[in-house]
């Protein structure tokens, strides 16, 4: 708790005690008096005090044992000053000197988050890349898949043509169970025609698409 500032009051009350007593109002009693202030406050209010008691002195009425005592003090307590503020200025240096070394390592620290982040950025979009391109990938299949399976319900469907062609193929050409003939007849059902020299034999297989057609039947013998 800081103490309030020493008043001419003060400092002319304890003037007044150490004359009382027959003692001499110097700087260094009335500050033993006071129990605080500062010299130079101290002296400012007792030379205040000294001119509305006696007068302004003269600085012959001035000795000078008091004006060696009012200097040392005052240089003393200069030195005091001075002293404390070397010592705040050394604290404030230090205090400088790891504020200083905090920043560095807070920058340290700080690049290395940063490169941490743009690493990971780049990660993100390397997988980024990869999902969109494994997407594209996956509808290629996905559109592959779909024509394979048009192309192959046309498969079947073509071969399902087919064996119906070579069923009813196969049902023509099946040998036909002829009828009875009369006697008369059957010497000339034996005759077998003579070749067309401009019918060729049909192939046994035909080309996808082509109608089988059975062999044509022989002519009849005109009636004898």
């Amino acid at each position: 708790m800081s103490s309030s500032p020493i008043t001419y009051e003060n400092v002319a009350q304890a003037a007044d005690h150490l004359v009382s007593r027959h003692e001499s109002p110097t700087i260094r009693a009335v500050r033993l008096v006071l129990g605080r202030g500062s010299f130079g406050t101290i002296a400012r209010h007792l030379g205040a005090w000294r001119n509305s008691r006696q007068g302004t002195p003269s600085a012959e009425e001035i000795s000078p044992a008091f004006r060696a005592a009012l200097v040392a003090e005052i240089a003393r307590h200069v030195q005091k000053m001075a002293n404390g503020k070397e010592e705040e200025l050394r604290t404030l240096v230090q205090e400088r000197e790891e504020l200083l070394t905090d920043n560095e390592r807070l920058e340290r620290e700080k690049n290395t988050l940063a490169s941490r982040i743009e690493t990971m950025r780049a990660e993100e979009i390397r997988r980024e890349e990869q999902i969109r391109l494994l997407g594209t990938q996956l509808e290629e299949e996905r559109t592959r898949s779909a024509t394979l399976t048009t192309r192959l319900h046309e498969v079947e469907k073509s071969l399902v043509r087919l064996e119906v062609r070579l069923e009813a193929a196969e049902k023509r050409k099946a040998p036909k169970i002829s009828s009875p003939k009369s006697p008369s007849s059957s010497g000339r059902s034996k005759k077998k025609p003579s070749p067309s020299p401009t019918l060729t034999k049909p192939a046994k297989f035909m080309t996808l698409g082509d109608d089988i057609h059975p062999a044509p039947a022989p002519d009849k013998a005109p009636n004898q």
